[in-house]
């Protein structure tokens, strides 16, 4: 779209992770300062609480310096699903079964023989 910026991609991305790691890097100090307070705000115990702001800061570092970063990212999903549902075998449950339904639009767009379905435009497929 504007060929002009394509030398500022490298910039760009670097840019945003830095940016994620630091959002996750300050979320993890608000865990961490005071987890009793941030456990009640939550809605879970302490230990919980002070677990869930140790992953945070060492995925928000991963993802900023660069460090395993697609474990990193997998690892604050997993957090960030474990908060949202308050269970830990349903966010698991939820990122195994991702491949496979990824896997299962591929196939399905082949048998078909479909390029031109919303879905598939949606999900950059075609």
């Amino acid at each position: 779209m504007f060929p002009q910026l394509a030398r500022f991609t490298d910039l760009g991305l670097l840019f945003l992770r830095l940016m994620v790691g630091l959002v996750f890097v300050t979320s993890s100090y608000s865990h961490l300062k005071d987890p009793q307070a941030r456990a009640r705000s939550i809605e879970m115990s302490k230990s919980f609480t002070i677990f869930l702001g140790a992953g945070e800061l060492a995925g928000g570092l991963g993802v900023a310096f660069g460090v395993l970063t697609q474990l990193a990212a997998i690892g604050l999903i997993y957090f960030l699903i474990v908060v949202n549902f308050q269970s830990w075998s349903d966010p698991f449950v939820i990122i195994t079964a991702l491949p496979a339904a990824l896997a299962g639009i591929v196939w399905m767009l082949f048998a078909t023989m479909r390029r031109d379905c919303m879905e598939s435009s949606v999900a950059n497929f075609c």
